[in-house]
């Protein structure tokens, strides 16, 4: 994940595609129902790292920081 929002992860990602967020989120749903998925951060200044642990949580998702 890397962020916990579309701002966020924007901003420190710097993705070419406008529409990445959308994209990473849509991957987890259809991924997520099939296979065994992890979210992960990497600890980097920015980073809300209890922001992302939450929003892995609400995905249904275990969280790693790396």
């Amino acid at each position: 994940l890397n962020a916990s929002s579309e701002e966020e992860y924007s901003r420190l990602c710097r993705p070419e595609d406008p529409g990445a967020w959308k994209s990473l989120m849509d991957f987890i749903q259809l991924a997520g129902a099939r296979v065994r998925l992890e979210a992960t951060a990497v600890r980097y200044p920015g980073v809300d790292i209890g922001s992302v642990s939450e929003l892995a949580g609400s995905l249904g998702l275990p969280f790693r920081v790396r």
